[in-house]
């Protein structure tokens, strides 16, 4: 069996508020569906966060389901997880994949399940947090293992920051959810989401991968990454990395005021070359000569490119980010003092160390799990109001 692993496209995204980028987005997985069915694999594994919002606009949603419906014309299975942006938040409220599945356009494992397609045995679970994962996987890590490793071929699908292939990705140490050596063991393919950037690694005898975005989100993964999806066959273990091609190019610039003339020149030669506006965005550090010297070029870029984003960056900030040993700033350690100097109750140093350990996705999944808590039976009544 060939499986197509893709993941976190973000579907319903008006990336910079913008209109054309929100479409961006549904051409990167228009352009996926039609690869995948190019392909003919037999199973598209989706690892979370099809949508941005777990409430899609209608647009969105009817995009999705014109998309998945081409799938199942061609005779190709979905199998979805929801990840950290479209997962239910309110008690009471389904994901929106649950429509897709009504409509027999997918198979959706919610908040976990197991299936078996075609002689293979998939396990999927949605985005939990931390703490919850962990008592996830004391309860039913070992029921996946042991079918696994029943079953002569098996995949896992997840949506979480796994250590330690999230370093990679520029995430702070502590923000991962899980470690690697504690994914149930026996699997052929781990079809992981969450993480942006494509990552591919052996993990218990099989294929781990992060499968990537497939349009960029951040500057960051534009400098990184390359956008795309994985292509994976159960019996051979045969990988393959699928990229997209001709989406909008998004460019990023580092430069500083003895290199910026020059470089933003050739910033802009490029962009005027280029067939589509390109989103653009350029880092400019001060070192005593502001960036407004070179206000005309900047001017001629956007005025060619769909969006410029510039960031000014001085080197004194830079200075005060390194610690004694020429290290980065221990935050954790300095929220932590911060806190006990200042009489706070340690509960509210740890949430606040929590928060500022993980990515800017997980906080609304933190701050619920900590009133959830404190509060008891209190929070699900305002869960259930909606306040």
């Amino acid at each position: 069996m060939r499986i197509a692993h893709v993941s976190d496209t973000h579907l319903g995204y008006m990336q910079y508020h913008l209109r054309e980028r929100k479409e961006d987005f549904f051409k990167a997985f228009e352009r996926v569906i039609d690869r995948v069915i190019e392909e003919k694999v037999d199973v598209l594994v989706h690892s979370g966060d099809l949508f941005e919002s777990y409430h899609p606009d209608v647009e969105s949603l009817s995009f999705a389901i014109s998309q998945f419906t081409k799938l199942k014309d061609a005779g190709i299975d979905v199998i979805a997880i929801t990840g950290n942006h479209d997962r239910a938040l309110r008690k009471g409220t389904e994901p929106p994949h649950k429509i897709l599945s009504q409509l027999g356009l997918l198979k959706l494992l919610d908040p976990f399940g197991e299936l078996e397609v075609k002689g293979v045995y998939f396990a999927g679970l949605r985005y939990l947090p931390k703490r919850f994962l962990e008592l996830f996987r004391e309860k039913y890590f070992c029921r996946f293992e042991e079918r696994a490793e029943r079953s002569g071929a098996s995949v896992l699908i997840l949506h979480q920051a796994v250590d330690p292939f999230i370093s990679y990705a520029g995430y702070h140490p502590d923000a991962y959810e899980i470690l690697a050596s504690q994914l149930p063991k026996g699997f052929t393919y781990y079809a992981a989401g969450h993480i942006h950037l494509f990552k591919k690694e052996k993990l218990h005898g099989g294929l781990f991968s992060y499968a990537g975005s497939t349009e960029f989100r951040s500057s960051a993964e534009a400098e990184s990454g390359r956008r795309g999806f994985n292509i994976f066959n159960v019996e051979s273990g045969e990988f393959e990395r699928v990229e997209i091609e001709g989406l909008r190019p998004f460019l990023v610039l580092k430069t500083d005021g003895e290199r910026a003339f020059d470089e933003l020149r050739e910033l802009l030669e490029k962009v005027k070359s280029l067939s589509v506006p390109p989103v653009v965005s350029i880092v400019y550090e001060d070192k005593g000569e502001g960036v407004e010297k070179f206000s005309e070029l900047l001017k001629e870029i956007e005025e060619r490119a769909l969006y410029v984003r510039l960031v000014k960056r001085s080197s004194a900030t830079d200075d005060d980010t390194t610690g004694p040993d020429g290290g980065g700033v221990d935050y954790p350690e300095l929220i932590k003092e911060f806190c006990k100097n200042n009489r706070f109750p340690e509960k509210v140093g740890s949430l606040a160390v929590e928060i500022t350990s993980h990515s800017a996705d997980d906080v609304d999944a933190i701050v619920r799990d900590y009133l959830k808590r404190e509060m008891g039976e209190l929070f699900s009544l305002i869960e259930k109001f909606g306040v």
